[in-house]
């Protein structure tokens, strides 16, 4: 659905619910070696790709994307070389 004007969540406790799973705008990965790539059709160049460290396993790192793949994958990266952490990413693409 299309919405030409503000989207307002007027009840405390309400908020947006996404639904996760394959070629999902929400989900998440595990590193391994302080990568992980995360296929999705939903990944674009102009994506943008939020995310969140969900569970620390030994030192956990900065976090950014690489290789995006349009409509194939993107790449999760820490700082640190044997991060195992679980990660949370949302892909939100502009309109």
């Amino acid at each position: 659905a299309s919405v030409a004007g503000n989207i307002t969540i007027s009840s405390a406790g309400a908020g947006f619910l996404i639904t996760e799973g394959v070629n999902a705008s929400m989900g998440t990965s595990l590193l391994q070696g302080g990568t992980s790539t995360v296929a999705t059709t939903l990944a674009l160049t102009q994506s943008r790709i939020f995310l969140q460290n969900i569970g620390i396993v030994g030192t956990a790192g900065a976090l950014w994307v690489s290789n995006i793949s349009d409509g194939v994958s993107f790449k999760i990266n820490s700082t640190v070389a044997t991060d195992s952490s679980k990660i949370a990413y949302m892909i939100v693409n502009p309109a």
